[in-house]
C-alpha cells in the first residue's frame, strides 16, 4: 500500500507539518505520521484535519511543494509574455490537478506525475493562512 505525503496545521502552535500518511481520530482531529532524518521511526502528530491536504507531486518556481489548498499563481497558457498571471487554489485527484479561481475559472491540467512543469507556478500562501489572497485577487 502507498503511504501519500500530506501537510496538516498542527494543534497547539499552528505549525504546519509534513508526513507520510493521517489518521482520522475524531470529527475535526487527525494524525499525521511525520518521518525522522535519522531513520528512526517518527511520530504522530495530532493536526486539524480540515488543513490536511495531499502533495500533488509538483514543486513551483522556487522549488516550494505544492498541496492541496494552496493558493497560487501560476499562467494558464504555454506563454505568458504581455499576459496576467492567474491567481487560484489547488485542487488534486489522481493523476490530475486543477486550479479554482476567486473569478469561477477552472484550469485542468492531466498527467500531472509526467508533466511536473506549469509555467510560472508559485505558492504565494494557502486558504487557512492567508484567503485575502483570493479576494485580492477577484477585485
Amino acid at each position: 500500500m502507498k503511504n501519500f505525503k500530506v501537510r496538516g496545521k498542527k494543534i497547539g502552535d499552528g505549525a504546519w507539518v509534513s508526513g507520510t500518511g493521517t489518521v482520522l481520530t475524531g470529527e475535526n482531529l487527525a494524525h499525521v505520521h511525520v518521518p525522522t532524518t535519522d531513520g528512526e521511526q517518527g511520530e504522530w502528530l495530532q493536526v486539524d484535519a480540515a488543513t490536511v491536504g495531499l502533495y500533488t507531486e509538483l514543486e513551483d518556481k522556487k522549488t516550494n511543494e505544492v498541496y492541496e489548498s494552496d493558493i497560487v499563481s501560476f499562467c494558464p497558457l504555454n506563454y505568458c509574455e504581455g499576459y496576467q498571471l492567474k491567481v487560484g487554489v489547488v485542487k488534486y485527484g489522481p493523476g490530475k490537478i486543477y486550479f479554482e479561481t476567486p473569478a469561477g475559472e477552472t484550469y485542468f491540467y492531466e498527467n500531472v506525475k509526467e508533466n511536473k512543469k506549469i509555467k510560472d507556478l508559485e505558492v504565494i500562501g494557502n486558504i487557512y493562512d492567508n484567503p485575502e489572497l483570493l479576494e485580492q485577487a477577484s477585485n
